[in-house]
């Protein structure tokens, strides 16, 4: 095997793709301009002696220029490399796929947030490198890797967030990729590794940020470390069964429901078994309203389990957050809702044989395999997700879409309830890009809003939806006999719309509207 072929992108009108950042006074890196939507990129495919020095080589020129971005995807179709093409892995009606699954002997890894015994630093990485290294075993630890310190990764930090590349003595694909990161997850019970990357179209993001005051603290942010072999042995990697989905999701599942209440509330903490704060809240409240629990009862048997539990993989604004009226009052309210919605489901006449009872965790996987073939384009158009209340489908559906966001789609996502949109958005944004977040919550014309009200006309708006007319606001409302709203051109309703956002957010409500 004597070559190596990268794709990389290059975004078309020489847009920049890289983060613009600010080391704070506390040693912190904060984000002051994500990575932009690109609407077109050229395509390149360079071709390199297949050896680690020529890789790492390769990356360190490519971390200096800050239009480009690689992939681990191949081109296809018909439009020529140079000419600008959405960046797209399947073909719609009118537009061709531009990047195809391909077999290449390299494997990217994004490793974000790992927790170190030390401290990064920012002369002499490698040693703070070596140790996350070691966390994923060996042959990894005794194979040569080139490796790039990643936007927000912060001098003297205990936490390293980074990108290695090894280099394989036999091609794989994303499928092996991915199958390696979500049972290597899945066995150590975090998120240790983000498959999001192995995707034909997903960019890995390679340019180095930019500074907005002052020097980049790094003097290098790409290196090389060499290892007893060069090539990583991919036979000799473990591939894990993924037997806890949730793993991957970073909530702490190691592949158990607790049963009954009071497995419900052990498993409330980050101590050593425990399974974090949000979802084991959500269920143990669920099931203290089915059993009829005070509301008294609930709130001071939650916040006495919380103030004892281990909290050292959460900030204190999120326990205040969990310990606080608000929240489970509001969680108290959701439980009761989804019993009553349960209990009063009008039930279709049977036409077919229900089929025999699953487990929950193989009920999960197949719930997580659907979606997450029907964002990749396979299988039916329209998917449908019917199953028991609290069997976490929402969790997982969000787990899924933030691995592998739609590429160059925009995914509506419908909710009954604003609470329950609220909950959905926070779990689609979690540990993302405050700043160029995923997920976007649509609000209707009339949604009371103080502050930056969405309708000039929301009486008018009333109005029509009280006459039946509600598909036909838009002309109703906004334009009629020729007229134009004055406060069209800068509508907060429809400036919702025109945000990068992937994925939008929209109450039940909204759907018949225009």
């Amino acid at each position: 095997m004597e070559q190596l072929r990268l794709t990389t992108l290059k975004a078309a009108r020489g847009l920049k793709i890289r983060k613009t950042v600010a080391l704070l006074s506390d040693g912190s890196i904060k984000t002051l301009a994500g990575y932009p939507r690109i609407p077109t990129w050229t395509r390149q495919v360079h071709t390199l002696d297949h050896d680690i020095d020529a890789l790492a080589a390769f990356l360190t020129e490519l971390s200096t220029d800050p239009t480009a971005c690689l992939v681990t995807g191949e081109p296809c179709g018909s439009i020529p490399l140079a000419a600008p093409a959405r960046r797209r892995k399947n073909a719609e009606p009118g537009i061709p796929a531009t990047l195809a699954e391909c077999a290449a002997p390299w494997l990217p890894i994004d490793l974000d947030g790992i927790p170190i015994t030390g401290r990064l630093d920012p002369l002499d990485p490698e040693p703070a490198i070596a140790e996350v290294v070691a966390m994923l075993g060996e042959p990894f630890a005794s194979a040569s890797y080139g490796w790039q310190l990643t936007a927000q990764a912060a001098p003297f930090a205990d936490q390293l967030r980074l990108r290695l590349y090894f280099l394989l003595d036999r091609a794989i694909t994303n499928e092996d990729r991915r199958r390696w990161a979500l049972g290597l997850n899945a066995h150590v019970g975090i998120k240790l590794t983000d498959p999001a990357i192995y995707s034909a179209a997903q960019p890995i993001y390679t340019a180095a940020p930019l500074f907005a005051h002052g020097k980049d603290p790094f003097p290098g942010r790409c290196g090389v470390v060499y290892g007893e072999e060069e090539l990583l042995r991919w036979g000799s990697v473990p591939i894990h069964e993924t037997h806890a989905q949730g793993a991957y999701a970073g909530s702490e599942w190691a592949g158990r429901t607790p049963r009954g209440i009071t497995e419900l509330l052990e498993s409330i903490g980050d101590h050593p078994g425990g399974l974090g704060f949000h979802e084991q809240i959500r269920d143990a409240v669920w099931r203290m309203v089915a059993d009829r629990w005070t509301e008294d009862r609930i709130i001071g048997t939650i916040r006495a389990t919380i103030g004892s539990a281990n909290q050292s993989r959460h900030k204190r604004s999120e326990i205040e957050r969990y310990v606080s009226l608000r929240y489970l009052r509001e969680s108290i309210k959701g439980a009761d809702r989804r019993i009553k919605i349960a209990a009063n489901a009008p039930r279709a006449t049977q036409t077919l044989r229900h089929s025999a009872p699953i487990p929950l965790e193989q009920a999960q996987r197949q719930i997580r395999d659907a979606v997450w073939r029907w964002l990749r384009g396979e299988g039916p158009a329209k998917l449908v997700l019917a199953t028991t209340v609290g069997s976490g489908k929402s969790t997982l559906a969000a787990d899924v879409i933030r691995e592998e966001p739609p590429d160059d789609r925009t995914l509506l996502w419908a909710f009954p309830t604003h609470a329950q949109g609220e909950e959905i958005l926070a779990k689609l944004n979690a540990n993302g890009d405050p700043l160029a977040p995923l997920a976007v919550r649509i609000e209707g014309r009339v949604r009371e809003d103080a502050e930056l009200p969405k309708c000039h006309r929301p009486h008018l708006v009333e109005a029509v939806k009280a006459a039946g007319l509600a598909r036909h606001t838009k002309s109703i409302a906004c334009q009629r006999d020729g007229e134009k709203c004055p406060h069209l051109a800068d509508c907060a309703y429809y400036r919702q719309f025109r945000t990068g956002e992937r994925v939008r957010l929209v109450p039940h409500a909204l759907l018949p509207l225009e």
